[in-house]
């Protein structure tokens, strides 16, 4: 086991030559040394979800947050990991508390735009399932939620490029979800009230 320096070094070293495993293993020396550095908790979980284990990379971004509730960065890590795992509502709740905590954090702008995306694809799946079974009032307001759900990603959108954030993959993210819903036929209709504004995504 090498200084706490040594191992960042060879750490930050790995990461950046995706070699996730050996990395992981370097973070994980680090919490040895250090377990009360909410840091090393997220290096570990930023290794975990690069290699797929996002239930893992959940739970070190809570260790970590217990020990660092004012850490912004924790709160856009385990965000990532919920949107991978379909846990949509958490992620869009974690992105929220690092805005609040860090108003000029660009990245929890743009992943909680896509998230809001997400969110409104679920919601636009359920319009479907509803009229197949010909619940028509819950329809309706499924549909509603899908609209506010995309005009949030685009409020989003609009604030990370404001603050100077490149939001090309973001945009287009949102442009391929806007044709899908025009290519889903008559069952999306109610979210079709949104998509003028919707379009502007493509005009920032």
């Amino acid at each position: 086991m090498g200084t706490i320096k040594q191992l960042k070094t060879q750490a930050k070293k790995s990461f950046e030559s995706q070699d996730y495993v050996s990395c992981l293993g370097l973070c994980k020396q680090l919490i040895e040394l250090e377990p009360d550095n909410a840091r090393n908790w997220l290096r570990v979980a930023s290794n975990l979800r690069n290699l797929g284990r996002h239930s893992e990379a959940v739970e070190h971004c809570r260790k970590a947050i217990a020990l660092d509730p004012e850490e912004p960065l924790a709160f856009v890590c385990i965000a990532r990991s919920q949107a991978e795992l379909g846990l949509v509502d958490e992620a869009i709740g974690s992105c929220g508390k690092a805005t609040h905590l860090a108003p000029g954090f660009v990245k929890s702008y743009n992943l909680r735009a896509t998230a809001f995306m997400a969110k409104g694809v679920q919601e636009l799946s359920l319009v479907a399932e509803c009229l197949r079974c010909a619940r028509i009032k819950e329809k309706r307001s499924h549909g509603r939620r899908a609209v506010e759900f995309f005009n949030q990603a685009v409020s989003d959108l609009s604030t990370a490029q404001a603050m100077g954030s490149d939001c090309t993959e973001t945009i287009e993210l949102l442009l391929d979800t806007i044709r899908d819903v025009e290519r889903g036929g008559g069952h999306e209709a109610a979210a079709l009230e949104a998509l003028p504004r919707l379009r502007q995504a493509g005009e920032f």
